[in-house]
């Protein structure tokens, strides 16, 4: 009897040692199961607020394009790129007599955030050969440079001038890249080129698309890291354009 007893007394405590275990698995992969939904959570969350500061930056920087900024506010977002001051130049400027008005069209159209502004080439030829240098004293880094190619004042003189096909960029560093650039895109195209602690570069246009009623090589905007350049014509170009606008051509 004693042994009957005791038999029954060691199934029910293994009985309940097995329910226990079962019990604290089942909380277990309930309790994972949670984490995983709550990283599942954070992650998703992250994800939007990632996306909110990206489309933050986005917006800045079509402010800054747009020249809807202040400089000082410029200042704030952007690296040492703002503070300096640039000195362009271009191997050669072309002018024009419109309505008995004298218009030159100068490399500095290249560094005023306006699409509409242009620098056209004044020299015989297509444009190839043709070239713009953009120094200042003081070294910085320059991971990209996005280029706005022909006159896209609007979609006429866009095709009617020719456009950059293929330039190369020397930075004062010696390093060099080749950049092949789209036809048909009336805004900014942007390329990668890593050059570290340089103080310039010069572009060489080698290659052209051709258009349809000039043969004079334009481009519209030039801008370093994404921001457009504090920028003042070389001591060369200064003499020319007071050249230019002294004999009217």
């Amino acid at each position: 009897m004693k042994i009957r007893d005791s038999r029954k007394l060691i199934i029910t405590i293994c009985l309940f040692i097995a329910l226990s275990c079962l019990t604290a698995i089942a909380f277990t992969e309930d309790h994972n199961e949670k984490d995983k939904t709550t990283i599942k959570e954070i992650v998703i969350a992250d994800t939007e607020n990632n996306t909110k500061v990206s489309q933050e930056s986005s917006n800045l920087m079509d402010d800054v394009a747009k020249g809807n900024m202040a400089k000082e506010e410029v200042l704030k977002i952007d690296n040492n790129l703002s503070e300096l001051t640039f000195t362009i130049e271009a191997s050669s400027i072309f002018s024009e007599k419109v309505n008995n008005n004298t218009i030159i069209y100068t490399p500095l159209a290249l560094c005023d955030s306006d699409f509409t502004t242009v620098w056209v080439e004044g020299a015989d030829g297509d444009g190839v050969g043709e070239w713009i240098t953009i120094d200042n004293e003081q070294q910085f880094d320059l991971d990209t440079i996005q280029l706005t190619n022909g006159f896209t004042k609007n979609e006429d003189l866009y095709y009617k001038n020719n456009r950059i096909a293929r330039l190369e960029i020397i930075a004062t560093n010696g390093e060099s890249k080749e950049i092949y650039l789209l036809d048909g895109i009336l805004g900014l195209q942007e390329f990668d080129v890593g050059f570290k602690n340089i103080t310039g570069i010069k572009i060489i246009i080698k290659e052209v698309f051709k258009g349809t009623r000039h043969n004079d090589l334009c481009m519209s905007e030039i801008r370093f890291n994404k921001y457009p350049l504090s920028a003042i014509l070389s001591d060369a170009n200064q003499v020319k354009i007071q050249h230019m606008t002294k004999v009217g051509f």
